[in-house]
Protein backbone atom coordinates (compact mmCIF):
# COMPACT_ATOMS: atom_id res chain seq x y z
CA UNK A 1 0.00 0.00 0.00
CA UNK A 2 2.55 2.49 0.77
CA UNK A 3 4.32 1.85 -2.90
CA UNK A 4 1.34 2.81 -4.65
CA UNK A 5 0.74 5.90 -2.74
CA UNK A 6 4.77 7.05 -3.18
CA UNK A 7 3.66 6.22 -6.80
CA UNK A 8 0.66 7.96 -7.04
CA UNK A 9 2.53 11.38 -6.00
CA UNK A 10 5.03 10.81 -8.15
CA UNK A 11 2.26 10.58 -10.90
CA UNK A 12 0.91 13.30 -9.58
CA UNK A 13 3.99 15.74 -9.66
CA UNK A 14 5.29 14.39 -13.11
CA UNK A 15 1.68 15.38 -14.60
CA UNK A 16 1.13 18.98 -12.93
CA UNK A 17 5.23 20.07 -13.85
CA UNK A 18 5.02 18.48 -17.43
CA UNK A 19 1.62 20.47 -17.88
CA UNK A 20 3.52 23.41 -15.83
CA UNK A 21 6.03 22.85 -18.29
CA UNK A 22 4.37 22.65 -21.46
CA UNK A 23 2.13 25.20 -20.99
CA UNK A 24 5.18 27.84 -19.97
CA UNK A 25 7.04 26.86 -23.27
CA UNK A 26 4.19 27.22 -25.83
CA UNK A 27 2.82 30.60 -23.82
CA UNK A 28 6.57 31.92 -24.14
CA UNK A 29 6.87 30.86 -28.10
CA UNK A 30 3.66 31.93 -29.39
CA UNK A 31 3.86 35.79 -27.10
CA UNK A 32 7.25 35.86 -28.75
CA UNK A 33 6.61 35.02 -32.17
CA UNK A 34 3.31 37.50 -32.00
CA UNK A 35 6.00 40.12 -30.92
CA UNK A 36 8.57 39.18 -33.80
CA UNK A 37 6.30 39.11 -36.35
CA UNK A 38 4.55 42.52 -35.29
CA UNK A 39 8.34 43.94 -35.72
CA UNK A 40 9.77 43.74 -32.02
CA UNK A 41 13.13 44.21 -31.42
CA UNK A 42 15.30 43.12 -28.12
CA UNK A 43 13.27 39.75 -27.87
CA UNK A 44 15.43 39.08 -24.88
CA UNK A 45 14.25 41.81 -22.87
CA UNK A 46 10.36 41.75 -23.93
CA UNK A 47 10.53 38.42 -22.26
CA UNK A 48 12.20 39.17 -18.97
CA UNK A 49 9.52 42.17 -18.56
CA UNK A 50 7.25 39.58 -18.96
CA UNK A 51 8.13 36.46 -16.88
CA UNK A 52 5.42 37.48 -14.29
CA UNK A 53 2.80 36.80 -16.34
CA UNK A 54 4.57 33.33 -18.30
CA UNK A 55 4.57 32.42 -14.57
CA UNK A 56 0.81 33.11 -13.75
CA UNK A 57 -0.48 31.24 -17.11
CA UNK A 58 1.57 28.32 -16.32
CA UNK A 59 0.08 27.96 -13.29
CA UNK A 60 -3.07 26.97 -15.11
CA UNK A 61 -1.30 24.35 -16.78
CA UNK A 62 -0.12 22.91 -12.84
CA UNK A 63 -3.69 22.60 -12.11
CA UNK A 64 -4.57 20.78 -15.25
CA UNK A 65 -2.43 18.17 -14.26
CA UNK A 66 -3.77 18.05 -11.19
CA UNK A 67 -7.32 17.87 -12.29
CA UNK A 68 -5.94 15.03 -14.71
CA UNK A 69 -4.45 12.88 -11.13
CA UNK A 70 -7.09 13.80 -9.25
CA UNK A 71 -9.71 12.14 -11.66
CA UNK A 72 -7.40 9.41 -13.00
CA UNK A 73 -7.23 10.84 -16.32
CA UNK A 74 -3.69 8.98 -18.01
Amino acid sequence: MKRNKAKSIMVMLYLSCSFFLAVFLMCIMFHVLGYWVGGGKEIFHFISDNIGMYLKISTSGFLAGFVFWLFGIR
